[in-house]
């Protein structure tokens, strides 16, 4: 419920208390008031890492054809929410496999690089942001001795900027992306479509967006997310994960400013252990423990 609906009917609720309290001839209206919060409690924009796996297991079955005779059938209509059509029949099967595979590779390298959705594909306002194959460097990385990474790094530019930043990510999907597409030229679009009237154009959002509504319905995950919850997702585990996080280049990697990121993942940084050990690095064990925040070993709070 929206909050302004709250405190129009908090304000009736008040003013019909007064409305009996007079008619049952009370000289005086206590006054009370009713506080309603200016923000709704943030909703949690991104995935567990169990979530993650159980939406991982969902794309990978998506890119199996449903029927008995080796096609892909759906019960809803691409682009028809609204007007709630059911799926023709035959619904062509190339289109179908070369969407259900660009949402599979487009699920994976959000979760890698927490790029925005539409720095992949097409968001269908008239300016076409999505990366091609000559935004992408493919290079091996060492991390430690006798171990390498196969990264990628990706020039991404957002809509309403002229600047690109780089991307660092893992290159595995954008490398299997890349073998899959007929489209691999430095001029493609990486996330182009197979076939169909925009054969060679980048996948549209809204194809994206309905069909990756249907692999969460799938999925049984129990929660509505939207592809952008990748990105939320990336960063979020980014922030728990990992050791000594240089904050500012996670900021530059998302595209965000420092203040920017802070604003946004405001919650995840401050339920971090590390977050908790910082605030109280300056103060004895004995006086920690008074505030509740450390108890020795076999000690049992509030007993």
């Amino acid at each position: 419920m929206a909050l302004d609906t709250v405190r129009v009917e908090c304000s009736h609720i008040k003013g019909m208390v007064a409305k009996v309290g007079m008619s049952m001839g009370a000289t005086v209206i206590p006054a009370f008031a009713v506080v309603v919060p200016k923000t709704l409690k943030k909703r949690r924009i991104s995935l567990t890492r169990d979530e993650v796996k159980i939406v991982f297991a969902a794309v990978e079955e998506y890119l199996k054809p449903e029927g008995k005779d080796g096609r892909y059938t759906r019960t809803w209509s691409i682009g028809a929410a609204q007007a709630k059509k059911t799926a023709p029949k035959n619904i062509n099967q190339d289109l179908e496999s070369s969407r259900r595979h660009l949402l599979y590779y487009f699920i994976h390298v959000m979760f890698d690089g927490g790029v925005r959705p539409h720095e992949l594909a097409d968001s269908g306002d008239g300016v076409n942001s999505a990366i091609r194959w000559r935004d992408v460097e493919f290079r091996p990385v060492k991390i430690a001795d006798g171990k390498f990474l196969y990264a990628a790094l990706v020039q991404v530019r957002d809509l309403t900027k002229t600047s690109f930043r780089t991307v660092p990510m893992s290159g595995k999907y954008l490398s299997l992306l890349q073998s899959w597409s007929k489209h691999k030229d430095p001029d493609s679009f990486c996330f182009a479509e197979q076939a169909g009237l925009r054969d060679g154009l980048p996948v549209s959002m809204d194809r994206i967006r309905d069909m990756h509504d249907d692999v969460v319905k799938r999925s049984g995950l129990g929660r509505e997310i939207t592809p952008y919850f990748w990105r939320h997702t990336y960063a979020s585990l980014r922030i728990q994960e990992t050791k000594n996080l240089n904050p500012v280049l996670l900021a530059k990697t998302l595209g965000h400013s420092l203040g920017q990121l802070l604003s946004t993942y405001e919650t995840v940084l401050m339920e971090q252990d590390s977050v908790i050990r910082d605030l109280y690095t300056d103060k004895t064990p004995s006086e920690v423990a008074k505030q509740g925040i450390f108890f020795p070993d076999g000690f049992e709070p509030f007993s």
